[in-house]
């Protein structure tokens, strides 16, 4: 039964794809989670003393951070059964200020070391009220973390206040060893006491600060600043940069002074003080990575000079490489923390000045002869597609832009959401949520407003939104669906300027396609619309893709790939329903094939590990299954068309063979990198793995695997967002 298996790369059992709920929001912390544990100090054998705190009973320390997963992973050495056996797990980023609310663990050894080194000093009860000190300073380095953790922002600002004044305390009563060798370090020990508790006083006036920093840029944006008020985005950042520059700093001292300190700890504390060490270098990290995105954020609100942004507002109704079709975009300049321009312009005004021929790359050439700004988003990198669409504009503008972002049309729903209803001068129902995207296509594509001008119902609707989104009482729930969007990659951004693009790096928003890596393998599906007209929007995609490992270690993939076309009757009267209110009441059926009634057209590129060789095809539906290169991306990938008339469902199945095998070791681990196309709606996402009975499975990232009647293992993910597989192995031999 396995080696049919093998053969046919067929699941013999009913798969369960993860069905997307698309009428829930994200959960911006898909993985992440709050830790409560304890952390226990084991017994000691020190000396007791009435003065002394006595380490010999337990010490208890609760430390609770709260997490937010950003989807990050990292590779971390299993147990080495062989040489170069990795298994995947989450690397969770904390936010800033929560991850430091370990450093509390950390002042329980500052009072474990002063004990220690009683034993040098001749003035025992000194020690007594230095170790009393140091032990009040932890309590409150404590009690300050859970008040920002329950947001009590008075009360840990006054718990750090305390901490620090109690580090300050015990620094004082042993001034005189500070150019005392033996006992310097331990002096060091206490300063970086002081150091994390001005750290957290620090972060919390950095938190607050943070906080007013969207509402300040509501304001800017609808210039509605009180007289005298002169603060913008750009001023508060200023204000705050040095703040995290100081806080990085203290951080870094800790750091370094517990680490010179880590050999001298006794065995039965080493586990406790690693983890407070590890907990220090990742807020080290974190902070440092701050330190380096604020100056990006600076650049683009205009600091010390003009900032001209390009926003491309993305039709994903007809979708192409980076979400959908450029059908307008934003020219937005910033100075100096002011927005000094705020265009909406029709991208076919600027195409149509361009009269240099430009060859278009063979995806485009179906779609026109020559290329044009709006069809700059053709590379799934969105490095390569932002730098071509900063070129085009630069020749068809005659001026520059420094950075262009990129969202989808969908961002408009989310934003109505917030303001609510919004009437538009010359049309007799306001655009709501619910009905603005048919709203605005039936304007838009029947020229409703003049075929001199199609689209200048966006030009009136976008001072409506501004006005209406940018209020203070908005910001929270803007920055919410601004993130989800970050994170769902349905805004990315690219900048020539360095700062800037490091920003989008360290925020993951710069839309990249990730570097080959030797031996691992690789998915990512890009689609592109030719002559499907809207037809997008009702297209649902299932992704299946079953990897089968043989006993000589070869890896072939199969991977099938089905669309089904949702436009129906239903569909039809809805759209009829939603616009009777605004008095559109014709339909012609050249129309309704306009909107999405038409058959749904796509040349797809799948890519997959240089090297994989097509071993066959059964599929009907496609004509030709071409291997191609990407030049910009050094990628190979399988290029074919899918068509899929309405009411209908095409499947596209294909068999290869990945160019490199596990080899005969005792342990191999399969690792697999999926990338989400971007902006493009959530495909469901299924994966078997299968491996004959000589290999046994060990592990597996993430753990919601599930072992199949058949022995093989699935997983089945909303594709919303980009995701990280990996196996870990063993042949029989190695459990006998």
């Amino acid at each position: 039964m396995t080696r049919r298996i093998v053969r046919d790369i067929e699941v013999k059992k009913t798969i369960r794809p993860y069905m997307v709920d698309e009428s829930s929001n994200l959960n911006m912390s898909e993985g992440g989670r709050t830790n409560n544990g304890e952390k226990k100090v084991e017994k000691g054998n020190h000396k007791k003393s009435p003065y002394i705190l006595d380490l010999s009973q337990e010490t208890v320390v609760n430390s609770s951070v709260n997490l937010m997963d950003q989807g990050d992973l990292t590779d971390i050495h299993s147990q080495k059964k062989d040489p170069g056996i990795i298994v995947m797990q989450k690397k969770n980023k904390s936010s800033m200020f929560l991850q430091l609310s370990w450093v509390g663990v950390l002042g329980l050894f500052i009072i474990f070391l002063l004990n220690t080194a009683k034993g040098y000093a001749a003035g025992e009860k000194l020690f007594a009220h230095i170790a009393d000190s140091a032990k009040q300073g932890y309590g409150q380095l404590v009690s300050g973390t859970k008040e920002v953790k329950n947001q009590n922002t008075p009360g840990a600002e006054n718990m750090f206040e305390e901490a620090y004044v109690q580090f300050q305390s015990a620094q004082d009563q042993i001034w005189f060893m500070k150019n005392e060798p033996t006992l310097s370090k331990y002096t060091a020990v206490l300063e970086s006491g002081q150091l994390l508790a001005d750290s957290g006083k620090q972060m919390i006036e950095v938190m607050q600060e943070v906080k007013n920093i969207p509402d300040v840029f509501a304001k800017n944006v609808n210039q509605v600043n009180e007289v005298g008020d002169t603060k913008t985005a750009l001023s508060e950042l200023k204000s705050i940069y040095p703040k995290v520059v100081n806080i990085h700093s203290n951080i870094v001292t800790a750091l370094h002074n517990f680490q010179t300190l880590e050999n001298d700890v006794p065995a039965q504390y080493k586990a406790v003080f690693s983890k407070g060490i590890e907990v220090l270098t990742t807020s080290e990290k974190l902070l440092r990575e701050i330190v380096d995105m604020i100056p990006g954020f600076e650049e683009m609100l205009g600091n010390g000079k003009p900032h001209r942004t390009l926003v491309l507002l993305q039709n994903n109704d007809e979708v192409r490489a980076t979400g959908g079709f450029i059908g307008s975009f934003i020219n937005l300049q910033m100075e100096n923390g002011h927005v000094t321009s705020l265009k909406l312009e029709d991208v076919y005004d600027m195409d149509g000045q361009f009269k240099t021929k430009v060859e278009p790359p063979e995806d485009i050439k179906r779609i026109t002869s020559s290329w044009f700004f709006r069809d700059s988003n053709f590379s799934p990198d969105f490095r390569v597609s932002g730098e071509k669409a900063l070129w085009f504009y630069a020749q068809e503008k005659g001026e520059t832009a420094d950075t262009v972002l990129a969202m989808n049309q969908d961002f408009l729903g989310s934003i109505l959401k917030i303001t609510g209803p919004i009437e538009v001068p010359g049309l007799s129902s306001p655009l709501t949520a619910e009905n603005y995207k048919e709203a605005l296509t039936y304007m838009i594509e029947t020229k409703r407003s003049g075929a001199a001008d199609p689209k200048k119902i966006l030009k009136d609707l976008m001072p409506l939104v501004q006005r209406r989104l940018f209020q203070p009482a908005n910001m929270a729930q803007f920055q919410h669906y601004l993130l989800s969007e970050i994170v769902q990659k349905d805004i990315v951004g690219y900048s020539k300027n360095p700062l800037t693009q490091h920003f989008f790096r360290a925020l993951g928003m710069d839309g990249v396609v990730t570097p080959e890596v030797r031996e691992e393998d690789y998915l990512a599906i890009i689609a592109s619309s030719f002559g499907g007209n809207k037809s997008d929007a009702y297209i649902k995609q299932d992704i299946q893709h079953d990897t089968v490992i043989e006993r000589d270690g070869e890896i072939y993939d199969q991977l099938t790939i089905t669309r089904t076309h949702q436009w129906s009757g239903a569909t039809e009267q809805k759209w009829k329903q939603l616009l009777k209110p605004f008095g559109f009441t014709d339909f012609p059926e050249h129309w309704l094939k306009i909107f999405g009634k038409s058959d749904n057209k796509v040349a797809l590129r799948v890519y997959a590990p240089s090297g994989s060789q097509l071993i066959s095809s059964d599929s009907p539906a496609i004509e030709k299954i071409t291997t191609m290169r990407d030049p910009d991306l050094n990628r190979s990938y399988f290029s074919f068309d899918m068509i899929t008339k309405p009411g209908e469902t095409t499947t596209a199945k294909f068999r290869y063979k990945l160019p490199f095998s596990l080899g005969n070791l005792l342990a191999n681990t399969y690792t697999m990198n999926l990338q989400k196309q971007l902006g493009a709606r959530a495909s469901t996402f299924t994966k078997h793995i299968l491996f004959n009975d000589f290999m046994s499975f060990a592990k597996a990232y993430p753990d919601d695997f599930i072992m199949e009647n058949d022995g093989s293992l699935m997983i089945g993910k909303p594709l919303n967002r980009d995701l990280r597989l990996s196996l870990l192995m063993t042949r029989d031999g190695l459990k006998k």
